[in-house]
């Protein structure tokens, strides 16, 4: 009896180990990226996994644009009921309603879906694409936890502290077999002692609570930024030791060597496109702001998305 229970017990676990991925993103806008962040997944990622679009469209159009393209390519599409947004309690988030709305939709994923996931969980930014050979269950063998770490922000002088930190969701990795009260974790924004923490920043306290967790932090380089144009994201004092390099410097290719881009990563940095970042030894590349709540103009975002469609073909080619 003791023999069965053991061998079941063990059976569980392998069960548990071999589960696939289970990959979500949120779809606010922009179903055009929808597609290209699933090739991308298909292409570079050398794990069995699964892909759900939690449609967080506002408007009715973009919304059906959105479900038609999760149909023609057979992947799931969950609709974020709009009803479940609400308004920031707190005074000083209300300026900040795309991170409070964003934080929402990861907080509906996990209870929906990634909480009751036996294997890894995955959160990917809508504008987020692999550009490489990548396996997240092999990245997360020795780690509870993965992504960039943010710090909180003062509200006084809107700088950052190392008081806290929390894991940002462009793209983090959960171990859910491996986490201990994962049903405790929150994601919402906060205002917390006279700090603002941003998209997933009540993550926080999960972190807090449990410091034994083993947690892989993320590299990221900032690139083609504009001083004073750019989203608050792309600025060294927002992550953890990053790299920021403005349009003038990346027309070094000696200094894009320097940091191992490829050639043709080289070629798409050079052609022009406004803040991007590369998270993960490049691995991962991020469009940043395609939700635009930074407000672009559309000349902007044409521009920016000509030159991405290029490079894509290139990266699925």
């Amino acid at each position: 009896m003791i023999k069965k229970l053991i061998m079941l017990i063990n059976c569980l676990v392998c069960l548990s180990i071999n589960a696939h991925v289970l990959i979500f993103t949120t779809a606010y806008n922009r179903p055009d990226f929808i597609e290209l962040q699933y090739k991308s997944l298909l292409k570079y990622l050398k794990d069995d996994f699964e892909y759900v679009v939690f449609n967080d469209a506002s408007q009715a159009q973009i919304h059906d644009n959105i479900v038609m393209t999760c149909e023609s390519l057979k992947i799931k599409c969950i609709s974020f009921p709009q009803h479940l947004h609400t308004e920031p309690v707190d005074l000083f988030l209300k300026p900040h309603i795309a991170p409070h709305r964003h934080s929402q939709v990861i907080q509906y994923a996990f209870d929906m879906l990634g909480f009751n996931h036996q294997g890894i969980v995955a959160v990917l930014d809508a504008d987020l694409f692999l550009v490489d050979n990548l396996s997240i269950t092999d990245y997360m063998k020795e780690y509870d936890l993965a992504g960039t770490e943010k710090n909180g922000i003062l509200w006084d002088t809107f700088l950052p502290t190392s008081k806290y930190s929390f894991l940002w969701p462009v793209v983090f990795f959960f171990n859910m077999p491996k986490l201990p009260d994962r049903h405790t974790m929150q994601f919402a924004t906060m205002s917390f002692d006279n700090h603002y923490f941003d998209s997933c920043g009540s993550l926080y306290f999960y972190l807090r609570d449990h410091p034994s967790l083993k947690i892989k932090y993320f590299d990221v380089v900032n690139l083609n930024a504009i001083p004073g144009t750019s989203p608050s994201g792309m600025f060294s004092h927002y992550h953890h030791n990053p790299v920021y390099y403005t349009l003038n410097d990346t027309k070094n290719r000696h200094l894009l060597e320097i940091l191992n881009f490829k050639e043709r990563e080289i070629k798409f940095i050079q052609s022009g496109p406004v803040n991007i970042q590369y998270y993960l030894e490049n691995k991962f590349f991020h469009y940043m702001s395609a939700s635009n709540y930074d407000q672009k103009t559309e000349d902007f975002h044409r521009i920016k998305t000509e030159l991405f469609n290029q490079y894509m073909k290139e990266v699925l080619n």
